[in-house]
């Protein structure tokens, strides 16, 4: 299925003239670029949120109330992960309003507030 099949889905999901995916939609590789070009989609034209505005303007609610949380949850991703699997490596979770639970916690939780600390320091 092409891009354009899978952003003419999603529409129809959005507008309610279906009421939900089709089954087995999301499986797989297949599945996952079908939730970025989603994602693209729902931030970019239909929201109309410009690439750099996105961690400033997104957040969990954003995703999920636009009928995102469904496919999320079959990987087990949070919106982060759904972010990032749309604009791999472009954002850091504690670039956004929220960061993923328990993103501080623990010892990769110091490694991250060491790595969001320099960022700021060196890069801004």
């Amino acid at each position: 299925m092409n891009k354009e099949q899978v952003i003419e889905i999603y529409q129809d999901v959005l507008d309610k003239r279906r009421k939900r995916f089709p089954n087995y939609f999301f499986a797989g590789n297949e599945g996952k670029k079908y939730m970025r070009y989603m994602t693209c989609y729902l931030l970019e034209q239909h929201l109309s949120i410009p690439i750099d505005e996105i961690p400033f303007q997104v957040g969990a609610n954003t995703l999920w109330s636009h009928r995102l949380r469904p496919p999320a949850m079959l990987y087990g991703w949070n919106y982060y992960e759904v972010i990032d699997n749309a604009y791999p490596g472009k954002f850091k979770p504690w670039q956004f309003q929220q960061t993923p639970d328990k993103y501080w916690e623990g010892e990769e939780g110091k490694r991250r507030a060491i790595e969001a600390v320099r960022y700021v320091i060196e890069e801004k």
